[in-house]
């Protein structure tokens, strides 16, 4: 069975369905936590659109190596500038729709993390969504669907991912090799298992999760400044991608300290960490605790807009250490 089949079987079925009976949609919406395949289903389904009738297996037409490396001339793949989906990038894809097909077919224009289109990129594909094309395929990448405009909602087929089932996922990384301790962190950050699989075998993501606990542990072991420490080691976190990945697991650490102090709760996402966020618990502010929570989950949905990550941590950090009653 085909692993999208296996973890979106509706999703997987009706598109097939779709495509064998020539009834695609011309827009759509695939929308669903992050951790889901959206985009791993959205070339599929271009492959799909291309695959040959006569190949036994559409991963080895050559139609799907091609848009595996980008070089599929009918299919587009369009992701965020920086923080956004700018007006200037649908301007292309505009101009490039009008042109003739250099190969017979469709043309496929896949949106990632359409959630960042601005208002001004949204309102410039309205009328390309609303003058339907047999020849043109439009496929949004969305987490959150109340981030889409509306206009455009209505007039998109709309389809739900659904997140992998945690103890299916937990069989297949266990699999891998991946560590019960390790799974439980990365479960917890996505359900993708592909993208599990990439941190838990990138070092530099693996230094984060380490980093964490060096983190909370830092006063309470040595008595040392928790900031200096942070900023001597600030170097593994210098881009967006692993800022997010350590402001989450930031919560993660926080949220199992809070679920001991508050409910004597072990059932820890940290599971190698137990008998150290016992102990943090037990010298712990519940209330200055809590505080830090909402600010730390505040800041994560900032670093997108370029705040200055550094300057706010050392804030949250400097609460950290009062958060400590010893």
């Amino acid at each position: 069975m085909n692993k999208l089949e296996e973890e979106q079987p509706l999703v997987f079925n009706t598109l097939k369905n779709m495509v064998e009976r020539k009834k695609l949609p011309h827009a759509l919406i695939f929308y669903g936590d992050k951790s889901t395949s959206k985009k791993e289903m959205a070339f599929y389904l271009a492959k799909l659109i291309y695959a040959k009738i006569e190949d036994s297996s559409i991963e080895e037409c050559e139609a799907a190596k091609r848009i595996d490396d980008n070089s599929h001339p009918n299919v587009f793949y369009i992701e965020p500038l920086g923080l956004t989906i700018r007006k200037e990038q649908i301007t292309s894809i505009l101009s490039e729709a009008a042109k003739t097909a250099l190969e017979e077919g469709p043309k496929i224009f896949i949106f990632d993390q359409a959630d960042n289109l601005n208002p001004s990129s949204s309102n410039s594909l309205l009328k390309f969504i609303e003058e339907p094309q047999d020849d043109i395929h439009i496929i949004f990448l969305v987490d959150n669907l109340s981030s889409i405009l509306d206009t455009i909602k209505s007039r998109c087929a709309l389809y739900s991912f659904r997140p992998l089932n945690k103890d299916f996922l937990k069989e297949r990384l266990d699999l891998e090799g991946i560590s019960e301790s390790l799974s439980s962190i990365l479960m917890e950050y996505s359900q993708n298992e592909d993208l599990i699989l990439s941190l838990a075998k990138t070092e530099e993501y693996l230094k984060i999760v380490d980093f964490v606990p060096a983190l909370f542990m830092k006063k309470f072991e040595t008595n040392e400044s928790v900031i200096i420490f942070f900023n001597d080691n600030y170097k593994l976190i210098d881009t967006m991608e692993k800022q997010d990945f350590f402001l989450s697991l930031f919560t993660f650490y926080l949220k199992d300290i809070l679920n001991y102090v508050e409910f004597k709760n072990e059932n820890f996402i940290y599971k190698a960490e137990k008998g150290r966020i016992k102990e943090l618990g037990n010298i712990s502010n519940e209330l200055a605790l809590g505080r830090l929570m909402r600010e730390i989950l505040e800041l994560k949905t900032k670093i997108k807009y370029n705040v200055n990550l550094r300057l706010n941590l050392d804030c949250i950090l400097l609460e950290l250490e009062d958060a400590y009653r010893k």
